[in-house]
């Protein structure tokens, strides 16, 4: 099992039996999961650097990575679909 879906179904687990053995496996693979995405965002950030020739690059670079510009706009129709969405959701888990 991979260490998302690992992670999910301990997280499953964990919400409904409440013991401590449980609750270390799901840290256990919680921390699994973040190693694994912090390496893969290190090695991502490592070869954009690497792939700049010069110093103009490699600061063209950094500012991309830094400083994401790019912002998306959800449309207002779907707007209200998601916060009814949300809101079943969230009635759903009060409820039981």
């Amino acid at each position: 099992m991979g260490g998302e879906a690992e992670r999910q179904s301990r997280e499953g687990v964990e919400g409904k039996l409440g013991l401590d053995t449980d609750r270390a496996a799901y840290r256990k693979c919680c921390r699994q999961t973040n190693a694994i995405l912090t390496a893969s965002r290190r090695n991502f950030i490592r070869s954009q650097l690497d792939g700049a020739a010069d110093s103009k690059q490699r600061r063209r670079v950094v500012k991309r990575l830094l400083h994401n510009d790019n912002r998306t706009t959800i449309p207002s129709a779907d707007c209200a679909k998601l916060c009814s969405s949300f809101v079943q959701v969230f009635l759903t888990k009060l409820i039981k």
